[in-house]
């Protein structure tokens, strides 16, 4: 197994100025005797979760490891955000006709929430306690057991 570590993104690269090459660069990838492609994180995540010096450079998170929507992939990685599970399939099932398996690094261990002062997006509002491991005595605390703010309760 040779495999090659990506973002999405990367093997997604588009050129207006050569459509016709535009796609996963399967060839690219062949010649170099890659058999499998993990991919960082593509779930849809927060890209302003970055250092505020990063920010004032017009930076923005490149890496995905801030989920915010399960199983939706990130918007930024397609052509067109609304179909992005159709072209996220098309996507895989293209590297799988190339003959290259696809691994995923999944974040399931916290969300882009954070913790006490992280931003509201869904699931603090929704059920804090049902969806975080929060502080018996106060539930407006986290447990922070991945140094990201929060824990996703899954017990």
């Amino acid at each position: 197994m040779t495999s090659a570590q990506a973002n999405a993104s990367l093997l997604r690269q588009r050129d207006s100025r050569h459509p016709d090459q535009n796609g996963v660069g399967d060839d690219k990838l062949k010649a170099l005797g890659v058999t499998h492609v993990e991919l960082l994180p593509v779930m849809a995540f927060d890209e302003q979760d970055i250092p505020a010096s990063a920010a004032a450079l017009g930076l923005r998170n490149y890496w995905g490891y801030s989920t915010h929507s399960f199983y939706s992939p990130h918007p930024r990685y397609c052509v067109e955000p609304a179909s992005a599970p159709q072209e996220f399939r098309a996507f895989v099932d293209a590297l799988h006709a190339a003959g290259i398996r696809v691994l995923l690094d999944v974040v399931f261990n916290h969300t882009s929430e954070a913790g006490t002062n992280g931003p509201v997006i869904h699931f603090k509002v929704m059920a804090n306690d049902v969806f975080y491991q929060v502080d018996r005595n106060d539930a407006r605390h986290y447990r922070d057991y991945t140094g990201c703010g929060n824990t996703i309760n899954c017990n």
